[in-house]
């Protein structure tokens, strides 16, 4: 009898152990997948060319290039968004968040895959006033977001260079299934993640609302 007791204490022990291994091989995956989606970002910036020093050395002649021409979209605001090809795949632009110093390139489309590789466009368009961007939680990603308040600064820069500035009107928590939620209202700039803080249940979406600043 003992021994039948002292058999299923170890085979419990020992399931116990496999259990505590998959959790930290989970774990330590996660960081490596975040930390591999942050590296990348930074790659599809570079060959963007969005980066801080690129942006300084070009702001002069942007800014006689949009004194000498109206851009396309302005003339036609159902144009599609221009778009750059890096690894196969098809970029719109960059969101930066100066709150959390943040920069991130944009991709056209959404799926999972390319989730996770850097934010994507969920739907709409920042000419026309309603884009949606999907990212991941990653720290390297929209973590950032849940330090973000009301009143700060958001800034869309598309393929072509022009800015859209935007204020931070209204944050909210939106259930997975609630996809008429997530699209309702009229706002112009729409940016969600996963919640997985414990503090709301995992398949909520922490929902960061813009309107632009009208220049």
């Amino acid at each position: 009898m003992m021994n039948k007791k002292t058999s299923k204490g170890k085979i419990l022990m020992a399931m116990g152990l496999l259990l505590i291994g998959a959790s930290i091989s989970l774990v330590i995956y996660n960081l490596w997948q975040e930390q591999q989606a942050g590296a990348i970002s930074n790659k599809i910036l570079e060959q963007m060319n969005y980066v801080e020093a690129e942006k300084e050395e070009n702001i002069e002649l942007e800014e006689i290039k949009k004194e000498e021409t109206i851009p396309s979209y302005i003339l036609n605001p159902n144009m599609e968004m221009p778009t750059k090809t890096i690894d196969e795949n098809q970029y719109i632009g960059v969101i930066n968040v100066p709150k959390v110093e943040l920069s991130l390139p944009i991709m056209s489309d959404w799926s999972a895959s390319k989730l996770k590789i850097s934010p994507n466009r969920y739907k709409g368009s920042v000419y026309t006033d309603d884009i949606i961007i999907a990212g991941h939680n990653y720290r390297s990603h929209f973590g950032g977001l849940a330090k973000i308040s009301p009143g700060e600064e958001l800034i869309f820069t598309d393929i072509d260079g022009n800015q859209f500035h935007y204020i931070v009107d209204k944050i909210e928590i939106i259930k997975d299934v609630d996809i008429e939620g997530m699209e309702s209202g009229e706002w112009d700039l729409t940016l969600f993640t996963c919640t997985y803080d414990g503090t709301v249940g995992s398949e909520d979406r922490l929902t960061i609302r813009g309107k632009k600043i009208q220049e």
